[in-house]
């Protein structure tokens, strides 16, 4: 049916309604106030489920900035708990590696006596080291200067040959050479003095003190001070290891706190995230049910108003008018969907038809008749009504119009 034609027939036929639902004066009134009350219920209920959004809203601010404080609060403590577990471990651990390196010192500080050995074989170096090869570089070289005719020379143990320390002057020199600068003297002899040399970094060379045992051993030397000998290189032998394992055991601990402060820290993190997760689903979804109950306080606003032309017949009026803006509505959100490319034909061609309905149901809407809002429902049947939600929806629009006519209705067709 042409457009032009059909709205011919529907100006006809809402002539013929409205001459039929004339009523008295009195009725009017009493239609009139029914009809402001609906409109009054629908109006207070957006306004209600308006002012429940906005303390949603504000609840969830409030609810947000908990969450922060707690987590902050917690990072704090976790922080605090760290400081704390390194500031006891350091007053346990550091004390033990001071002393643990004070008792090194001091050990290596008493050394320069109690390190004084005597030679008791004739130490030839570096051949005839075949035990401990390394036993010739632990004896200070001894070396002086000597005026000969020819010119002043330096004399210096033959093992120490190359070395530029001063050490005390040999009690036996031998082998002058009145031609060179640098006279080699004779090999390390029994009955000659000297002091023991600790390496420079004694902690990488702790075979030292076993060359030095296996030579006293050998009766090679023979400290001057046995006692004093032994004390200092107890100490040496063993204290180094257990420095490094204090040390060590130090780190560990340390490195253990700050794994664990970042793993809670971690953690708390994590909490937080999962809990502004939860409040954030939570929120959204008590939103979009207010936000759906306002629709529908809208829709039935409109409903109200529309009906309020058709005060004969309020009731169905009401129900006609709500079920055409929740048509139009659905219609709408088909329309407004995004395209995602991958319609087929036959679903173009069905929004094509949506698109037309749509277009029929915005002309109806601005000129709105319950006529043609009728045909109009009529013409969709239960395609958007037949589901749970519209179901819902009608229950809770029947509770609001009971509540302000003192009986239910039902959007039908």
């Amino acid at each position: 049916m042409p457009i032009k034609s059909f709205h011919r027939k529907l100006i006809s036929v809402i002539a013929l309604i409205s001459f039929g639902l004339q009523s008295s004066p009195g009725q009017a009134a009493n239609l009139s106030v029914q009809s402001k009350k609906v409109l009054s219920v629908f109006q207070s209920s957006k306004s209600s489920v308006q002012d429940q959004l906005d303390e949603l809203e504000k609840q969830f601010e409030l609810d947000m900035d908990q969450i922060d404080e707690n987590s902050r609060a917690k990072e704090i403590q976790i922080e605090k708990e760290a400081i704390e577990a390194a500031a006891k471990l350091d007053s346990i651990s550091l004390p033990q590696i001071q002393a643990s390196q004070k008792l090194i010192d001091a050990a290596l500080k008493d050394f320069s006596t109690a390190g004084v050995v005597e030679v008791i074989k004739e130490l030839r170096a570096p051949i005839g080291y075949s035990a401990h090869p390394k036993a010739g570089s632990y004896l200070a070289c001894p070396k002086f200067t000597e005026q000969i005719p020819v010119k002043t020379v330096v004399v210096v143990k033959d093992p120490c040959f190359g070395q530029i320390t001063e050490y005390p002057l040999p009690q036996k020199i031998s082998k002058w050479d009145p031609t060179g600068g640098l006279i080699r003297g004779e090999y390390w002899q029994p009955g000659d003095k000297t002091n023991l040399v600790v390496p420079n970094d004694y902690s990488d060379k702790r075979g030292y003190f076993v060359d030095i045992d296996q030579m006293i051993s050998a009766s090679e030397i023979t400290p001057i001070n046995f006692v004093e000998f032994s004390r200092v290189s107890a100490i040496l032998k063993t204290e180094p290891l257990t420095l490094d394992g204090l040390k060590s055991k130090y780190e560990r601990e340390k490195n253990a706190i700050l794994v664990s402060k970042s793993k809670k820290i971690s953690e708390n993190n994590t909490v937080r995230e999962s809990q502004i997760d939860d409040l954030e689903s939570e929120f959204n979804s008590k939103k979009e049910e207010l936000q759906a109950l306002q629709v529908i306080d809208e829709l039935g606003i409109i409903a109200a108003k529309r009906a309020s032309k058709n005060l004969g017949d309020f009731d169905k009026a009401f129900s006609v008018a709500f079920r055409f803006e929740y048509n139009k509505q659905q219609l709408e959100l088909i329309a407004n969907d995004e395209w995602n490319g991958d319609l087929s034909y036959r679903s173009i061609n069905t929004l094509a038809k949506v698109l037309t309905l749509l277009d029929i149901a915005d002309s109806i809407a601005a000129k709105y008749s319950f006529s043609s809002a009728s045909k109009f429902n009529s013409s969709l049947g239960t395609a958007f009504t037949r589901n749970a939600e519209f179901r819902s929806i009608q229950k809770y629009v029947s509770l609001k119009y009971q509540k302000a006519t003192g009986k239910r209705t039902s959007i039908t067709v």
